[in-house]
C-alpha cells in the first residue's frame, strides 16, 4: 500500500503513457529536421517536457561567449499563462539547485553550451530518477537542434553574404524582393528598389589600381549601412542591401513610396561626394548614379522591377551621371529626380 501511495504522488517514468512519449519525441525529431529557425524547436522541447512529466516550468539558458553569462533561450510552464524569459536576461553562474529544481548541462564536444532546468518550485514535488532520465533524452534533443541550425546559419551567412561589404548576394536579393511583393500584394502596399553605381569605376582602377576600386565599395557600403535602416516603420527587419557584380548595390526599402526613395538616394549621393580618398599623392572623390524603380507601378515582380530599375540607372549613367532617376522620370530632359 505504501507503494502505491509513493507511486502516486512521484508518478515514475513507468506511469508515464509510451505513446505520448513516442509522439512528443517524433514531434520534435520532425521539427528539428525540417525548421529553419532555434527558438521555435527549443520551445516545442520544453512544451512537451512540461506536457508528459508535469513538471511546473521548463528553461532552457545559452552561455553567451562574450561574458561566460547565461541567457534564457526559451520557456514553456504547465499554466496557460506562461512567463517568457527575455533574450537579454543574465543569470550569473552557476544556477542552484534543489529538490525540487534540476539542472542539465548541455555539453557539445568538450565544451558547456548551456542548461536545461526543470523547476517544480511552485508545486514542490521532488523530481524523481526516471524523469531525469527523460529531461536528458530532451536535452539531448535540444543539443541536436542547436547543433543542426547553427551550422546551417554559418553556411547560410557564408553563401548568401558577399565578402568585400558583408552584404547580401545578388541572388538572396532576388528572393527577398520575391518574398516583400507577395506581401506587398496582401498587404496593398508598395517599395522601392535603387541600384546605386559608382560612376567611372573602371576609370579608377586602371589609373589607381584595383585597390582603389575596393576602397569606394567599402566605403560606399559604410554608407548605405548608415542611412538605410534595417528595420521598417513598424519595427520589421526587412530593408535590405546587396552587392551584385562589381560595383553595383542594390537596395530594396519597404513601404517606400517615389518621393521616400529619391530623399534616400539623394543622401547617399551627397554623403558619397563628401568622402576624400588619397590615391597616388592625389586627392580623389567619386560619385554614383542611381535608378529606382517602384512596386507595383513600374513592376510586380522582382524580374520586372529589376529591369525596370536597370533602365532607369543607364539613363542616369547616359546623361551626366552623378544622377538620379525614377523609372517615371526616363526620357524627361532633368533626370535628377528634382520637380
Amino acid at each position: 500500500m505504501q507503494d502505491q501511495r509513493d507511486d502516486k504522488q512521484e508518478p515514475s517514468q513507468d506511469g508515464l503513457c509510451k505513446d505520448d512519449i513516442l509522439v512528443a519525441l517524433s514531434k520534435v525529431n520532425y521539427a528539428i529536421a525540417n525548421c529553419s529557425e532555434l527558438k521555435p524547436v527549443l520551445s516545442l522541447i520544453l512544451e512537451n517536457a512540461v506536457k508528459i512529466l508535469k513538471i511546473d516550468t521548463a528553461k532552457l539558458y545559452l552561455i553567451d561567449k562574450k561574458d561566460n553569462l547565461l541567457k534564457g533561450a526559451a520557456c514553456a510552464g504547465s499554466r496557460d499563462v506562461q512567463t517568457p524569459i527575455e533574450m537579454e536576461q543574465h543569470v550569473e553562474l552557476p544556477l542552484k539547485e534543489g529538490e525540487v529544481t534540476l539542472q542539465i548541462p548541455l555539453i557539445a564536444g568538450n565544451r558547456k553550451i548551456g542548461f536545461l532546468v526543470a523547476d517544480n518550485s511552485r508545486s514542490r514535488r521532488r523530481i524523481t530518477k526516471e524523469e531525469k532520465e527523460m529531461l536528458d533524452i530532451f536535452s539531448c534533443q535540444a543539443l541536436a537542434a542547436i547543433g543542426k541550425l547553427k551550422l546551417s546559419e554559418e553556411i547560410k551567412c557564408v553563401s548568401v553574404r558577399d565578402d568585400l561589404t558583408g552584404y547580401f548576394v545578388h541572388d538572396f536579393f532576388l528572393s527577398r524582393v520575391e518574398e516583400e511583393a507577395k506581401r506587398s500584394a496582401r498587404e496593398k502596399s508598395n517599395f522601392s528598389i535603387m541600384i546605386i553605381d559608382i560612376d567611372g569605376f573602371r576609370r579608377y582602377n586602371d589609373v589607381y589600381g584595383c585597390h582603389s576600386g575596393d576602397q569606394m565599395i567599402v566605403e560606399l557600403s559604410k554608407i548605405l549601412k548608415r542611412n538605410i535602416r534595417p528595420f521598417d516603420v513598424i519595427g520589421r527587419p526587412v530593408n535590405s542591401v546587396s552587392r551584385n557584380t562589381g560595383d553595383e548595390l542594390e537596395v530594396l526599402l519597404v513601404n517606400s513610396a517615389p518621393e521616400n526613395a529619391l530623399a534616400v538616394a539623394h543622401r547617399i549621393s551627397k554623403a558619397v561626394k563628401a568622402v576624400e580618398f588619397k590615391f597616388a599623392d592625389k586627392q580623389v572623390n567619386f560619385s554614383v548614379s542611381t535608378g529606382i524603380a517602384v512596386y507595383p507601378q513600374d513592376g510586380t515582380t522582382q524580374h520586372q522591377l529589376f529591369k525596370k530599375a536597370e533602365e532607369a540607372l543607364r539613363w542616369a549613367k547616359q546623361h551626366g551621371k552623378d544622377q538620379i532617376c525614377l523609372v517615371r522620370d526616363i526620357g524627361k530632359k532633368d533626370s535628377r529626380g528634382i520637380f
